[in-house]
């Protein structure tokens, strides 16, 4: 059998989450109210076996544990509160960026089923294993630390019904302050060791892998159109139906029955205004999935002749080709881009 440190790594990840801060409870309860809950009974485990007792304690370890671990699940909205008082604005950007890129290959019917760290571990589990396992270490010790908070607020109180020793209580007070603010610690960075890992991975274009590709037949068209003005080459951006604080290429799908580079010319027109005539077809299409639809986009490279009032109410612009390098947010927009210029130099 091939050893797999990342499942040996989990399997310790549930022995100090869920099994140790479920022995200290089970123990500290036992030691406290062992007579009292149980009578008798308890008593008399270890004179019949001492095995019976392991099992006897294993098990309501093992309970305990899981009952504070499901407990300590909601100290993580907490967390989500706290996040934007600790941790300023200004060091979010990771985490911005990773919901950008997640509405981006979700799209917005998607987006609501996971948060943007649920989705960076997925991905990471697909491309990247071991930086998964990084973070699922840095994940595992808040995670003990949030159920060490559990136990010992629930021994505090216990012992200050109690009446025990001011000493101790005090002891814990610390212990729990120390351990809420180690959980949260630990929270963000596995969270921001994520985002990292993700925003790594679709700079080096792996990230694509993940949106599903679709068939062979194009879907939709559009144009990446140039003009020359004071021997300077401009190119069309048109900002994005749902989305208009985002540029991108005008394109639009393609109607049954249509030729392609009479769908490519239209959408052009209805989105700009702008009519222009096809130089040469760009090889490489783009594919992703919008909404649930798989499309397969095919881009023509046009050159201007002249523009009118558009059809549809979008803002374009004519803008350089680093402006618009700068402008458009995808990866694939942007080498199709560059492509076309080089065809257009050539």
């Amino acid at each position: 059998m091939k050893f797999n440190p990342g499942n040996f790594y989990f399997g310790v990840v549930d022995f100090f989450s869920i099994m140790l801060p479920g022995g200290l409870l089970a123990f500290s309860l036992y030691g406290s109210y062992g007579d009292k809950l149980f009578g008798q009974i308890l008593p008399e485990i270890p004179k019949i076996s001492d095995s019976i007792m392991w099992v006897v304690f294993l098990f309501a370890a093992y309970l305990f544990g899981h009952i504070v671990f499901l407990i300590g699940s909601y100290l993580d909205y907490t967390y989500d509160i706290i996040r934007p008082c600790v941790w300023s604005k200004k060091k979010d950007h990771a985490y911005k960026q990773t919901g950008k890129l997640k509405k981006q290959f979700l799209g917005e019917e998607k987006i609501a089923t996971m948060n943007n760290f649920q989705w960076a571990k997925a991905v990471l589990k697909l491309h990247h294993p071991e930086g998964m396992v990084e973070v699922a270490r840095l994940e595992a010790d808040s995670k003990f630390f949030r159920s060490l908070f559990v136990v010992v607020s629930f021994l505090f109180v216990a012992g200050f019904l109690g009446d025990h020793n001011r000493l101790i209580l005090f002891l814990m007070a610390i212990v729990i302050i120390v351990s809420y603010c180690r959980y949260a610690e630990l929270r963000h960075k596995s969270t921001e060791q994520a985002y990292r890992h993700l925003i790594v991975i679709h700079s080096h274009g792996k990230l694509e892998r993940v949106v599903p590709r679709c068939n062979d037949t194009p879907t939709h068209a559009g144009g990446i159109v140039y003009r020359h003005v004071n021997d300077k080459v401009e190119y069309l951006l048109v900002s994005a139906r749902n989305q208009p604080e985002l540029w991108v290429l005008p394109k639009g799908h393609i109607e049954p029955g249509e030729d392609i580079e009479h769908a490519a010319l239209r959408e052009v027109f209805e989105e700009t205004g702008v009519t222009a005539k096809i130089v040469a077809k760009i090889p490489r299409p783009i594919r992703f999935e919008c909404k649930g639809e798989q499309v397969h986009a095919v881009f023509y490279l046009m050159e201007y002749l002249n523009e009118k009032q558009a059809m549809e109410n979008r803002q374009s612009a004519w803008v350089s080709l680093e402006e618009a390098l700068q402008r458009i947010p995808f990866k694939d927009t942007v080498k199709i881009l560059q492509e076309a210029d080089k065809m257009r130099r050539g």
